[in-house]
């Protein structure tokens, strides 16, 4: 049986622990396709523009999606909205 403490352990780590559940998959996600882009080019299905315009969209979408710009601008969402995180 389980104690009650336990079991509201149990609960905030899977309400509060969205990393492993949304993020985690997302990361392995954009890592298998950047490694996927370089193993076209070495087995020379893609020309070397075109795979380094996906390994750039790639690590583009990486940071969009972790909420920062390719400019080094942190945004955090706050009521569905973007607002750009000042630096401390």
């Amino acid at each position: 049986m389980c104690k009650n403490s336990d079991f509201e352990v149990a609960k905030a780590i899977i309400i509060n622990k969205n990393f492993n559940l949304i993020i985690l998959p997302i990361i392995c996600l954009f890592i298998s396709s950047f490694f996927i882009d370089i193993a076209l080019v070495f087995c020379g299905v893609l020309l070397l523009t075109g795979a380094l315009t996906l390994i750039l969209s790639d690590i583009v979408t990486f940071f969009l999606v972790f909420g920062y710009s390719p400019l080094g601008i942190k945004y955090e969402e706050k009521d569905g909205e973007l607002i750009k995180k000042n630096k401390k």
